[in-house]
């Protein structure tokens, strides 16, 4: 029978994910999923299943990696949009001067678990895409124009998440927080913690029979 997950090892798996964020490995999307996984985990098996690919500790890998993160978005008259693998730094600056600027975090490889987001748009609109589970904070002010949320519905992110703190400024323009379907998901992880849980709640199989092994 398969040890109960305490809630010690609960965080320290997800402490092993935040550094994994930091080095480059998964990024903001991947990161969020991972944690509420690790979040309803509830046997041993489960965490080790969400870490499995993950490294403890590889310096030289995450010295390898390009550290360059970029602090300025501007879109001026025309569009100006940040996706895939990118890193936004822990504070970053969007500015849409009759254009259109967006920034994308779905993909991209934090350096901390909180980011700082200035978005101006002044004639222009700044989106910011979120993926699911990432704690999302909005303030700023907006002069005939607007700042406000678009996201989908979904659970509320697992304590530890990834914070977004998007400062909105807005002059005849419009500051948008949005979150849109993953890019990818977790399909293959998802569906062995399945297989991992369904003894755990039967009691008739072990978890390697469970898997095939």
């Amino acid at each position: 029978m398969p040890l109960r997950a305490s809630d010690a090892e609960r965080e320290k798996a997800a402490a092993l994910l935040r550094e994994a964020a930091t080095e480059g490995r998964i990024d903001l999307e991947e990161l969020a999923e991972r944690l509420a996984l690790v979040s309803g985990a509830r046997i041993q098996p489960e965490l080790e299943t969400v870490l499995e690919d993950l490294p403890a500790r590889d310096a030289g890998l995450a010295a390898a990696r390009p550290q360059t993160a970029a602090r300025w978005s501007v879109a001026v008259i025309g569009n100006e949009v940040r996706s895939g693998r990118w890193r936004p730094g822990e504070s970053s600056r969007a500015l849409a001067l009759v254009g259109d600027c967006t920034l994308d975090l779905r993909q991209a490889e934090v350096e901390g678990m909180a980011l700082q987001i200035t978005a101006i748009a002044l004639v222009g609109d700044v989106r910011v895409i979120v993926p699911p589970g990432v704690a999302v904070e909005l303030d700023g002010i907006a002069v005939i124009g607007s700042k406000k949320y678009e996201l989908g519905e979904g659970p509320e992110p697992p304590s530890g998440a990834p914070r977004v703190r998007v400062s909105g400024y807005a002059v005849i323009g419009d500051v948008i927080v949005a979150s849109e379907p993953p890019l990818r998901g977790l399909d293959r992880l998802r569906a062995r913690l399945q297989r991992l849980r369904q003894p755990a709640q039967s009691g008739s199989a072990s978890p390697e029979a469970a898997d095939g092994r």
